[in-house]
């Protein structure tokens, strides 16, 4: 139903005077309540409003056009209290009234008089939604207000809600950049084939990382309207965002919550906006957009990692993240030493970071519960304290087995399940398996056990001496919806986020290193700052090669963070592929970490063949190893450091250069991490900038070797670098006028537009040698008088100091970069404060 008049107000309210007929449209008081349309009894789809909010389909002919919004639509589940059924009812199939009125605290839709079939006589229904300016001209914030009233009120109650239900017109080229992990985008997003099942795994906090997404016309379509939409929650209340196609073509988006309290609640009020807008969007501007509010949010309110004293030095001066572990046919934690100092040599850094898989049992996921440690690695993993290695034991929290029950003080092992499991609606437990297929049940986190559980693990591992601990899928596990009345906590409690946070910092106080870490599988920015250390380990897995794999998550939050991977161990005999195929693949996989801003990974399964065995057995293997040190010494230079680790990832360049078809790999490529498709760039280059001078970084890997094609004869396309050794970078293609590498200034709070474009491009164009060799290059767009920094980065050069191309043949100068000791100040040592009294990060004071 729409009424000309709507979208005057809507436009006046919004973006002020952006058209002469908006202009001309009276504002009326702020308490004043002006109805501007009252329609006659009217069947779905409900109020249309966005297209013409943002005057881009005049008389509606743009029904059709891709990313023309059709519909905002809400759905109600509600709940029979006395039988437990529960009944949808939404506005598509619903006849209603609609009315809307304006004030200064917003624009409003009301559905009243509504009748839907499955409505249960005596109960009405009462709808409102609250329509408001979204931060920018593009986008318009939503929120919905709900209530159950009539006689049969007190017999029901609103278990769910719907809402913004969104209709999007999409192209068969769009593509849809989603928060799944680090982040993926699924090309051709209206048939492709994740998209239907997308919404087990969206939930937010969890497997939904961060909460906007964009479906947006690839660069090569004709140019419409992109789709965004974002909710902004800073307190980590479950919600799930749910595509599917829609009945009559293009895409459905739907937000759903769930109450507190759902078998009882009558009146609801959603916690937080959702905004949409159509824009020019693409994936890395919808980032950047996200970007200009995540960094006002709690999460983020300690500054970047450099700036945040809470934020543990072990992991924001790590230059590799390890992983060991006993190999399955060797279970045994004696090589551990040997393995570490071997590779604090071949890569010469002391700060590498390890995590411990099965130092409390020889298998993985199995008798979870019982964390009685193998007695061998408590006297190595001592040992390895004792040189100042800053390892991680795994544990896996949430989940115990029957029968591994463990023994905590003032709690029954043997009634454990049925005092602290997490509950369904229908009361059960809810149970799982482990690896051995014993069965197991869920902790609820809110229970007082949670917490006295997991500090008794961690002052275990304190006495072995450990610098951290592994919180198993804590990153990727949603608010827990626990039903159980006896648990301290609303029946269900979709906002438990803050209680994760308490025990997180719960079990840093307990530990003995001031520098305590915690890190998780995956990422999240509901935690960011608490978890030191994500990993990107759950998307590939869980996603397979369905879908490309983009830096979303790195370029809204890499300051804020570390992230790494479980990946590629460095014994190529382990992975049953021939010396060439690894090392080919291996380096790729290392250069795309560097090219997403992930720290190298220095993983190893703990038996009798060292590195330079293996290297010995097949000098092939050598280029690899060589490509993981030019990647650790690259990122221990300073410059990469303020830029790479502590700054801001920005578009990236445009190359022309050879591709490499891994497509041949098939399944294999399930084992890496692999961005943008199977096909890749025989460089990669990506820019960074460092927040506190504005100077702009340019990382250009070649992970390429003229060999290549030599042992893998009709796998390279393009013959990657072997008969092109010089790759050309264009100046024109490195950035998009007038800001270089963003297109517009998104963040109002900080500089002025002015400041905001004032970047300039490069003007040179560079030549690249074959071989696999990393470059740096560092260009400040500053005032000429500002300090240079060093003459030479990484194995190339700065462009200020000397704009001239490399030449074929000629050698990069040595690299001079500042003593370890030198890199950065160190945090404020000591104990961290205690948490008793103090605000948290999203405002609430603790108990």
């Amino acid at each position: 139903m729409r009424a000309a008049t709507v979208p005057i107000f809507l436009t006046a309210l919004f973006s002020g005077a952006i058209s002469d007929r908006a202009a001309a449209a009276p504002l009326p008081p702020s308490v004043t309540i002006v109805p501007v349309m009252t329609a006659a009894t009217a069947t779905g789809p409900s109020f249309d409003f966005l297209s013409d909010l943002l005057d881009l389909c005049q008389g509606g002919e743009c029904d059709s056009t891709p990313g023309t919004v059709r519909s905002l639509d809400w759905r109600l589940r509600i709940r029979n209290r006395a039988t437990g059924a529960v009944t949808p009812i939404g506005s598509d199939a619903s006849t209603y009234d609609v009315h809307a009125w304006f004030t200064w605290s917003g624009f409003f839709v009301e559905w009243t008089d509504i009748e839907h079939p499955a409505l249960p006589a005596g109960l009405e229904l009462k709808v409102k939604a609250k329509l408001g300016w979204g931060g920018d001209l593009f986008l318009v914030s939503t929120r919905l207000y709900t209530d159950l009233e009539g006689p049969a009120k007190d017999d029901y109650s609103i278990h769910g809600v719907d809402f913004p239900i969104v209709e999007v017109n999409a192209a068969p080229a769009d593509s849809l950049a989603w928060p799944i992990g680090t982040g993926v985008v699924m090309k051709n997003a209206p048939t492709h084939p994740v998209v239907p099942i997308l919404g087990d795994f969206t939930a937010h906090p969890g497997r939904g990382s961060m909460q906007w997404f964009c479906l947006y016309p690839e660069a090569d379509a004709e140019w419409h309207p992109s789709f965004y939409m974002q909710t902004r929650d800073d307190d980590g209340i479950y919600k799930a965002f749910v595509p599917e196609g829609a009945p009559d073509g293009g895409l459905r988006f739907t937000v759903r919550t769930v109450p507190p309290n759902s078998f009882t609640t009558t009146s609801y009020d959603q916690p937080f906006d959702t905004v949409m807008g159509l824009t020019g969007d693409d994936w890395h501007s919808a980032a950047t957009r996200y970007r200009g509010w995540a960094k006002h949010q709690p999460w983020t309110s300690n500054g970047r990692m450099n700036q945040d004293c809470d934020f543990s030095a072990t992991i924001r001066d790590m230059d590799m993240f390890g992983i060991f572990s006993p190999d399955p046919d060797f279970l045994s934690w004696a090589p551990w030493p040997d393995r570490h100092v071997e590779q604090t040599t071949l890569f010469a850094t002391p700060n590498i970071v390890p995590q411990n898989y099965g130092w409390y049992d020889r298998q993985f996921n199995v008798r979870i519960g019982d964390w009685a440690p193998l007695p061998e690695y408590v006297a190595i993993a001592q040992q390895m304290a004792s040189l100042g290695v800053k390892f991680s034991p795994y544990t896996y929290l949430h989940i115990i087995s029957f029968g591994a029950e463990p023994t905590v003080q003032g709690y029954d092992p043997s009634s454990l399940g049925d005092a602290v499991g997490v509950r369904g609606q229908n009361g059960q437990l809810v149970l799982g398996v482990d690896s051995a297929g014993v069965p197991t049940f869920e902790v609820c986190l809110s229970t007082p056990f949670a917490m006295d559980y997991i500090v008794q693990i961690a002052q275990q591992i304190d006495t072995y001496g450990a610098g951290g601990q592994y919180l198993d899928i804590l990153n990727v596990l949603p608010p827990q919806l626990c039903y159980a009345p006896d648990h301290g906590h609303p029946t269900p409690d979709p906002d438990n986020t803050e209680r994760r946070l308490e025990i997180i910092e719960a079990v840093k106080d307990v530990v003995s290193d001031p520098e305590f870490y915690v890190s998780s599988e995956s990422v999240s920015e509901s935690y960011i700052g608490a978890v030191e250390l994500g990993m990107s380990q759950w998307t590939k897995n869980t996603l397979g090669t369905a879908v490309d794999y983009y830096p979303l998550f790195e370029t809204v939050y890499n300051p804020y963070t570390r992230i790494g991977r479980l990946g590629v161990a460095l014994n190529f005999d382990t992975q049953k592929l021939p010396p060439a195929v690894f090392q080919l693949l291996s380096r790729q996989t290392y250069a795309a970490d560097l090219f997403f801003g992930r720290t190298p990974f220095a993983g190893a399964l703990l038996n009798d063949d060292s590195l330079l065995d293996n290297i010995a057995a097949s000098p092939i293997w050598g280029l690899f190893i060589d490509h993981v040190a030019a990647s650790v010494a690259l990122l221990k230079d300073q410059d990469v450091i303020e830029h790479v680790t502590f700054g801001e990832r920005l578009r990236d360049p445009e190359v022309n250069t050879a591709r490499v078809d891994l497509a041949f790999l098939g399944p294999l490529l399930q084992l890496l991490t692999i961005p943008y498709g199977t096909e890749q760039p025989a460089l990669y280059t990506s820019a960074w900038r460092d927040p506190a001078d504005g100077s702009v970084l340019v990382m250009i890997q070649n992970w390429t070797d003229p060999l290549d094609n030599l042992l893998l004869a009709n796998t390279v396309t393009a013959q990657a670098q072997s008969t092109e050794p010089v790759t050309t970078m264009k100046a024109e293609d490195l950035g998009f006028d007038p800001a270089c590498f963003e297109e517009y200034c998104l963040d109002p709070m900080e500089a002025s537009e002015a400041a905001c474009l004032a970047q300039e491009c490069m003007q040179s164009v560079i030549a690249f040698n074959g071989g696999p060799q990393t470059y740096c290059f560092d260009y400040d767009p500053g005032p000429e008088d500002r300090p240079r920094r060093g003459e030479r980065v990484g194995a190339g050069h700065a462009l200020r100091d000397d704009p001239r191309p490399l030449r074929r043949g000629v050698p990069p100068g040595p690299e001079v970069r500042p003593p370890l000791t030198e890199r950065r100040a160190p945090a404020a040592k000591g104990r961290r404060p205690t948490t008793a009294d103090a605000p948290s990060r999203s405002g609430r004071i603790r108990g």
